[in-house]
């Protein structure tokens, strides 16, 4: 509990108790001055009647008292008067049929013992009645000092007193007017202590606040977050303890790194960072770890080595040794264990947190995401390669085209002169056939080592897969497949060579074709990739055929691979589809699982003004909402 209950619970009960005692002694004091008001307005006057009540009680005259006890009541509006004897005998009353009963009341008894007036307060038939009682005492006569001396003083008082006198007062209207009086000094009590109460919350607010807000500030401090301020006030103990924090919390904040401001920095880095304890379990990670390996709950704690691959960690071998020995790691390649066991390669940095005594603290690990650099010096070698075969193809093309063009030559001309049926006929026709699959082989080694820049033109893709459309359909009918050709209408236009991007369509298509050898669907789609900055047109060749090893991903598009029985392929039509796509400023990418292989080839559109222009033509004719064009063929 804080101090402010802690004090309103202290103060509140305290209210309560002197408001509850100023009220009851303020109605005890107010009862008792009424009281005595009317106790001595009847004592102040007893002289006057105490001659004539004490003949008639001397003389046992009831006749004699009656007048003087009526007088008596009426003077004093009492309920009865009544007098009685020293043996407790009703000698007159107001109530005549009460005269002569004998009764010792205490108040009778006390009176005499006591030799003054007593009262007290009764009820009679439901009424408060104050009943005053004095003694009766004998009139006076004078005594002779012989008298005096041997009576005795004693003996002589209590010889005087002849009974007691008693009035009944009723206490109605003074006790209405107790509660009257009683009634305004508990509001105004109340009133009083309200006002005291809220003057005790407002200075207690005004003091505690600038505590409350000195101790959020002191929690805030704790936490990492300096540099917060409090208000000083105008002046006082307190102003000067704010004035103090402030100075302290401003220190603070320029000596200080604030947890925010680490947090801030933390949440910003892009690349993994881990930081562990002197026993290698995870005390910190950063969100860019938590997204690499899908893991957002469940790494704070574990131990550090347990994300990283054996046989690519810093926590084994001989780079657990360095680490050791030389207390960091400079750009170690590492295996990172990320979702479903994947192994993801980083670049990898490790240091040894040190404390400012010179304590080791744990480890700091800071990896670099290599999975793009890989997939880059892949392609650079794949490129490297292509290259290469480039050249030689460019090379030995030439040599070999001017000999099958003379071997060709010759084929062709005897085979106009064999006669149909000659036993030449068929050893021609062959050499004739044979020279012209190894023609067309060195033609596409040509493509694939160059591609003219000269051979390029403003085009429709759709225009390219229309056309080679009719190939592809002859074929599928062949292995039963169903075709279905999916084109976005209005695509803008790119620049590119009409003949190869047929041939990229067709061998995309026979691949697919060739994968699905008794029954399928291979489909042909185009779209359009709106993105800054660029945009690009792409086409989307997909079967249902039985997919790609996972072996083989990697080598699909080296020059000469291919998974075909010997005669039926020569390995270059995927590599020639690549050559043609990176000479195009494109790129090309492959799914494939079993039941489903994607190739997506994506060209960039040729120019901004063009773009607009489709973008203005979407505007007019609304082609955005136009369907798609759709062929399904058998």
């Amino acid at each position: 509990m804080t101090l402010y209950p802690k004090l309103l619970a202290l103060i509140i009960p305290v209210a309560l108790i002197s408001s509850l005692s100023i009220i009851s002694y303020s109605k005890t004091a107010t009862h008792t001055a009424l009281v005595s008001g009317l106790e001595d307005g009847v004592l102040g006057a007893r002289g006057r009647w105490n001659d004539a009540v004490a003949a008639g009680l001397a003389a046992r005259d009831e006749r004699a008292l009656l007048p003087v006890l009526q007088a008596y009541q009426r003077d004093h509006a009492g309920a009865y008067a009544l007098v009685t004897d020293d043996e407790g005998r009703i000698v007159g009353h107001t109530n005549v049929a009460l005269v002569g009963q004998v009764r010792r009341d205490p108040l009778d008894v006390e009176t005499l013992s006591a030799s003054k007036p007593l009262t007290r307060e009764t009820r009679v038939k439901d009424e408060p009645i104050l009943d005053v009682a004095f003694p009766v005492v004998a009139a006076a006569k004078e005594r002779s000092g012989e008298d005096f001396l041997l009576s005795g003083t004693e003996k002589n008082n209590r010889a005087s007193l002849l009974g007691v006198l008693r009035i009944g007062l009723p206490l109605g209207e003074t006790l209405a007017t107790e509660r009257r009086i009683t009634g305004h000094i508990v509001f105004i009590v109340v009133l009083a202590s309200v006002a005291a109460v809220l003057a005790i919350f407002t200075a207690l607010r005004g003091i505690l606040e600038p505590i409350r807000l000195l101790a959020a500030a002191t929690l805030a401090i704790r936490a990492g977050d300096y540099g917060g301020h409090v208000p000083a006030g105008d002046g006082g103990e307190i102003g000067d303890l704010a004035r103090s924090f402030n100075e302290m919390s401003s220190t603070l904040a320029r000596t200080t790194v604030s947890k925010n401001y680490f947090n801030d920095i933390l949440q910003n880095i892009q690349d993994p960072l881990i930081v562990t304890d002197p026993g290698g379990a995870i005390r910190l990670v950063n969100p860019s770890l938590q997204a690499l390996t899908a893991e957002d709950d469940g790494l704070i704690g574990r131990q550090a080595s347990t994300l990283f691959d054996d046989q690519a960690s810093p926590f084994r071998g001989l780079a657990a040794k360095t680490l050791q020995a030389e207390g960091k790691l400079h750009n170690m390649s590492a295996l990172l264990i990320g979702p479903e066991q994947e192994r993801l390669p980083v670049l990898l940095s490790v240091s040894v947190l040190k404390t400012a005594n010179g304590g080791d603290a744990g480890l700091i690990l800071a990896a670099k995401d290599m999975r793009d650099v890989k997939k880059l010096e892949a392609r650079m070698h794949q490129s490297e390669k292509l290259s290469a075969v480039g050249q030689l193809a460019a090379g030995v093309a030439h040599e070999i085209n001017n000999p099958l063009g003379v071997i060709l030559g010759f084929a062709q001309g005897l085979a106009r002169q064999v006669a149909p049926g000659h036993d030449l006929e068929l050893p021609v026709r062959s050499i004739e056939r044979e020279a012209l699959r190894c023609k067309a082989l060195v033609q596409n080694l040509l493509t694939f080592a160059r591609t003219s820049e000269a051979d390029r033109r403003v085009m429709e893709l759709n225009a390219a897969i229309e056309l080679a459309l009719p190939l592809i359909e002859a074929q599928a009918k062949i292995c039963r497949a169903n075709v279905q050709v999916e084109l976005a209408r209005g695509l803008p236009m790119i620049l590119g060579n009409m003949s190869q991007l047929q041939q990229v369509v067709l061998n995309l298509a026979k691949n697919a074709l060739d994968a699905m050898p008794t029954a399928g669907t291979l489909t042909i789609a185009t779209e359009l990739v709106e993105s800054t900055p660029h945009s690009w047109v792409r086409l989307r060749v997909t079967d249902t055929g039985t997919g790609i090893a996972p072996a083989n991903m990697s080598k699909i598009f080296e020059p000469f691979f291919t998974t075909k029985p010997v005669g039926q392929g020569t390995g270059l039509g995927l590599s020639l589809i690549n050559e043609i796509v990176q000479k195009h400023s494109g790129t090309i990418e492959v799914e494939s699982r079993p039941g489903r292989t994607e190739f997506s080839v994506k060209l960039p559109v040729r120019t901004g003004r063009e773009m607009g222009e489709r973008l203005k033509l979407l505007q007019t004719e609304k082609l955005s909402a136009a369907p798609t064009v759709a062929y399904h063929k058998r």
